[in-house]
């Protein structure tokens, strides 16, 4: 009797060992096809941005393997080959794991719509791992600066699919009037105008229905006052580059109902190279010259420039030491840009002490 009961004791406990290694071996079984509790993992960086970027995606899978790299959506959390997907593109193929199962490569997000991706990396032996990347809108303006009534292209990436897009301009609604709509990527591609405002920087922004929204900046630049509204005069006609002279004074003139009192001083430039003198201890300076000096009706302004900063202009960047240059005078009225031009002879011929310093 005390020997069979000794045999049922050792059989429990032989059955108890046998149930406790047990445990740890289904759950190494389980981890073969279950990522979430291996070494397995693949992860993307950044994990959010706008179609078109390039995404860096690295990981550890089966040594010595090949991996493919899936980019999807609403996939049905079921293990590959069995796997199921709304939509997804392969972006990687073939990337070779080093021996420690280790992989790194990069890929370009596909133009689709807003919203949140899975990633899925698939080695040869069928181990998995996935990341998530979260798509958002961007856009871009051709060209990216014009003038008022200029029509501008605006193409967008990320958007919500099939949706309206609402476009403003610093605010001002410049959809156009046959609407905006993005397809079924969120791409969208059309045209505006741009309204009449003031030649600074503005921003410009598509929002679609859902309220996600991209913006970029614009500058509108307004034209130049055309040359026959505006004459220049620069004097001397003939420039002697030895000469000692202080000076070399412009004459601006224009010839229909501007106010030329209203014209910024600090603001003219000689070949976009060399400004106008604005020292106020020069009287021309402090009450600036204006008269009619040809009788037309028209005043001029009188501006001065330095002249051994100009000699030293043509004969450095312009290599100009005899004949003519064309000098472009430029400058700013009412918040509108101006160019005049005129033409000056040039000489050098040996004579005269030459410029100071």
């Amino acid at each position: 009797m005390q020997k069979t009961l000794l045999n049922a004791k050792v059989f429990q406990a032989i059955l108890l060992i046998l149930m406790f290694l047990a445990v740890p071996i289904q759950l190494r079984s389980a981890s073969l096809t279950n990522p979430s509790s291996s070494s397995f993992y693949v992860v993307v960086d950044p994990d959010e941005g706008h179609p078109g970027i390039e995404v860096e995606v690295r990981g550890r899978m089966s040594a010595d393997s090949e991996v493919d790299v899936k980019f999807g959506y609403d996939w049905d959390d079921d293990a590959p080959p069995n796997d199921d997907w709304d939509w997804y593109k392969y972006v990687l193929d073939d990337v070779e794991t080093d021996e420690e199962g280790s992989f790194e490569a990069e890929f370009e997000v596909p133009s689709v719509s807003a919203g949140t991706y899975t990633i899925m990396a698939i080695d040869e032996e069928g181990e998995w791992a996935t990341d998530e990347f979260e798509v958002e809108p961007r856009m871009e303006l051709t060209p990216d600066s014009g003038e008022p009534s200029e029509e501008i292209t605006i193409e967008g990436w990320g958007f919500t699919e099939e949706s309206d897009i609402t476009l403003t301009f610093d605010g001002e609604d410049v959809t156009p009037a046959g609407g905006i709509e993005t397809d079924s990527d969120g791409h969208f591609k059309d045209e505006f105008e741009v309204p009449d405002v003031l030649d600074v920087e503005y921003t410009v922004t598509a929002e679609d229905e859902e309220e996600l929204s991209a913006k970029e900046d614009f500058e509108v630049v307004k034209p130049p006052v055309p040359p026959e509204e505006l004459t220049v005069e620069i004097h001397p006609e003939t420039l002697n580059l030895k000469s000692n002279g202080k000076w070399i004074t412009v004459y601006i003139e224009f010839l229909k109902g501007v106010d030329i009192e209203n014209i910024d001083i600090t603001k003219i430039l000689l070949d976009d190279e060399i400004s106008a003198d604005t020292d106020p201890k020069y009287g021309f300076v402090k009450n600036p010259h204006i008269k009619d000096r040809d009788g037309n009706g028209a005043p001029d302004l009188m501006v001065k420039f330095d002249r051994a900063e100009i000699i030293e202009y043509i004969q450095d960047e312009l290599e100009v030491t005899d004949g003519k240059v064309t000098l472009t005078i430029t400058g700013e009225i009412d918040g509108e840009t101006f160019e005049g031009t005129d033409t000056v002879r040039i000489i050098s011929p040996g004579k005269g002490k030459g410029p100071k310093g």
